[in-house]
């Protein structure tokens, strides 16, 4: 699969930096594509699609060249007008041949498309992640060094080592005790809690709690939402418990966390904690809260993970 050397990323702070410190990094890509491990999977799904397309042109080389033998037997035997039509038909599918490798493998053909379909959410989690590396230890500017943006770095200042630690992380073991979950946002059951956008408040909220237990280790939003994008759920209000225990299994999850929220008189989460592999569920708890105040969602929430916790048992 060839790589798509697109994101190399420049990273300016805020503010002038004329008078500023200016701290330069740089990475390579191309390590970072060689060195990731998620990328075989990717790899697997290239590779597939390019032995159909290879068999295919096989197939359409096959039939030209067993015309032209055809041809070779018989021209001694055929007419012009025969001999002709034949030549004709011969050209044809030659032209048809042509066509479908230009197709696949030319300029914008369609392998090209697929490649950039396939790697798009690798770079676009490369660009988010140098983006918050960049913020946080206040880089200046960024270059990716597979790319020709620098031709001197100091040494220390390679992030090609740290990129591909965080992107590889997700496929560390689990601490022991810890047990991987997907957190799906809540379906909103009444138009004031769509309205207060309650389900986004407390999926925060829970997140952030949740991944700090002992017991769990909440998979990264960015990887939830990119897997819900390739299975064409991002808009989806409510995900079914069969699909999201596919999302965990794709994911490496062990449990997934499903609930529904309301707010008439007062707020409303119900939730159920279930078993990616048999479907059932382990933990179902639910939760009130009388104002929408982040103070007192915050309380709801606490004691909501907290008895989600004592209940469940790995």
């Amino acid at each position: 699969m060839n790589r798509i050397g697109i994101f190399t990323a420049i990273l300016f702070l805020s503010g002038s930096i004329l008078f500023a410190e200016v701290k330069v990094g740089y990475i390579d890509s191309q390590r970072i594509f060689e060195d990731y491990k998620g990328i075989a999977d990717l790899k697997q799904q290239f590779d597939k699609q390019q032995r159909e397309w290879q068999q295919e042109a096989q197939r359409l080389k096959k039939e030209y060249e067993d015309l032209i033998s055809e041809l070779e037997r018989q021209k001694l035997m055929l007419s012009d007008e025969a001999r002709k039509k034949k030549e004709e038909k011969i050209l044809g599918k030659k032209q048809e041949y042509e066509d479908y490798v230009r197709k696949i493998w030319g300029v914008d053909g369609d392998a090209s498309k697929a490649n950039i379909e396939l790697t798009k959410p690798i770079i676009d989690r490369i660009n988010k992640l140098l983006e918050k590396v960049g913020e946080e230890e206040k880089y200046t500017i960024i270059f990716d060094i597979a790319e020709g943006g620098i031709v001197y770095a100091k040494q220390g200042m390679d992030m090609t080592d740290r990129v591909i630690e965080e992107l590889n992380r997700e496929f560390e073991p689990v601490t022991v005790g810890e047990q991987k979950i997907v957190i799906f946002k809540f379906k909103e059951l009444t138009k004031e809690a769509e309205e207060f956008e309650i389900a986004n408040i407390l999926f925060n909220l829970i997140y952030q709690i949740v991944d700090k237990t002992e017991k769990f280790k909440a998979i990264e939003k960015d990887r939830v939402d990119l897997t819900l994008r390739q299975k064409g759920l991002e808009r989806e209000k409510e995900i079914p418990v069969d699909r999201g225990c596919e999302i965990g299994k794709l994911l490496n999850a062990r449990i997934i966390l499903l609930g529904e929220v309301s707010k008439n008189t007062e707020i409303t989460v119900k939730t159920r904690l279930i078993d990616v592999e048999t479907k059932k569920i382990l933990v179902e708890e639910i939760a009130r809260s009388e104002t929408t105040k982040e103070q007192d969602l915050q309380t709801m929430v606490n004691d909501l993970v907290g008895r989600i916790t004592s209940k469940y048992k790995p």
